[in-house]
């Protein structure tokens, strides 16, 4: 199922607009405001990071995958 979730993406991202592909994509992971310029984080709050960083980690992951399979 991997694959053809990866193949499915990458077909969007073929037919669609780069960036509004990025923005859904931000917006699965619900990392729109880490995104943004004006992001400010709240250092107190180490779960929070954490999770947010691991989000990322993710996200980016997601996009070399997405870019780099054949």
């Amino acid at each position: 199922m991997y694959d053809k979730d990866i193949f499915l993406m990458q077909v969007l991202l073929s037919c669609m607009d780069k960036d509004y592909f990025l923005h859904v994509v931000l917006e699965m992971f619900k990392l729109l405001p880490w995104s943004s310029s004006s992001y400010n984080v709240d250092k107190s709050d180490e779960i929070r990071i954490n999770q947010e960083l691991a989000l990322a980690g993710e996200f980016l992951h997601l996009l070399i995958i997405i870019l780099g399979e054949h």
